[in-house]
C-alpha cells in the first residue's frame, strides 16, 4: 500500500497511500483490528503528496495540483474540492477548524501557512526547507473543567501585539513561544493586566499557570 500518512480519528485510523506513486488509495482500520479496508482514489494519476482529516473526510492533495479534494469515509467518493491556490508539503487542522500547511521548494525556503475555518488565509511564518510533517502538541492542555476553573481568557486575538490576561486568579506565569517553539517573553502577570508583546507577527503558542495548572492558547500578531 506504501503508506504516506497515518490520521488517527475517533472512528478509526485511516492511512492515504501512494501505492507505486501511480496512483493512490485510502486505507481504514478499525481500532481493535477488527476489520479494514482499502479503496483506491479515482482520478488520481500522480499519487497524493500530502492529506489530513478534516470535517469527518480525508483531504488529500495529487503531487503538481494546487486544489485539494475531499475523500468521504462513508459513501467512499470523492464529493468535496477547496481551492487554496498552493502546492502543499505537510497538512493538519487543529480542533477549532484551523490548517496548517508547509510549502517548500526544496532548496531554500520554506513558510508555515495558517488559514482560520473560513479557509481563508491569516498568518505565515518562515521555516526550513524542510518543512513536512507537522504535529500539533497538547500535552500542555488541560481538561475543560480545569480551564474553567481559571476561566483562562486572552485577547483580543488576533492582536497587533496587545493582549490582555483574564482569569479567576490571582498572579500567574506566562510564557510565549514562536512557531518555531522558541521562548519569545516570559513574566508574571496578574488577572486583568494588559500586556505588550513587541514581536513580529506570526502564529505563537501561549503557557499561562496558576495554582498547579497550565492552559495553552495560539495567540495570532498581525
Amino acid at each position: 500500500a506504501n503508506p504516506d500518512n497515518l490520521m488517527i480519528t475517533d472512528a478509526g485510523i485511516y492511512t492515504l497511500n501512494n501505492k507505486d506513486y501511480s496512483g493512490s488509495s485510502v486505507s481504514s482500520v478499525a481500532f481493535d483490528l477488527s476489520g479494514s479496508s482499502t479503496r483506491n482514489l479515482v482520478n488520481v494519476s500522480a499519487g497524493c503528496g500530502t492529506s489530513m482529516f478534516y470535517d469527518s473526510k480525508v483531504i488529500f492533495q495529487e503531487f503538481g495540483e494546487s486544489k485539494l479534494y475531499g475523500y468521504n469515509p462513508v459513501t467512499a467518493a470523492v464529493d468535496d474540492s477547496l481551492e487554496l491556490n498552493y502546492e502543499f508539503y505537510g497538512l493538519i487542522a487543529d480542533q477549532s477548524g484551523n490548517i496548517y500547511a508547509s510549502i517548500t521548494d526544496f532548496l531554500s525556503s520554506g513558510s508555515l501557512l495558517v488559514f482560520d475555518a473560513r479557509k481563508a488565509r491569516v498568518d505565515s511564518v518562515q521555516v526550513g526547507v524542510s518543512a513536512g510533517n507537522l504535529a500539533l502538541d497538547y500535552r500542555n492542555s488541560v481538561g475543560d473543567s480545569e480551564v474553567d476553573f481559571l476561566n483562562f481568557g486572552l485577547y483580543p486575538n488576533p492582536t497587533k501585539g496587545n493582549l490582555r490576561v483574564s482569569g479567576e486568579f490571582t498572579t500567574a506565569s506566562i510564557r510565549v513561544f514562536n512557531a518555531l517553539g522558541s521562548l519569545q517573553y516570559e513574566a508574571e502577570v496578574e488577572s486583568g493586566e494588559l500586556l505588550w508583546l513587541d514581536l513580529p507577527q506570526g502564529l505563537y503558542t501561549i503557557d499561562l499557570e496558576s495554582e498547579g495548572t497550565m492552559v495553552t492558547e495560539k495567540v495570532i500578531i498581525q
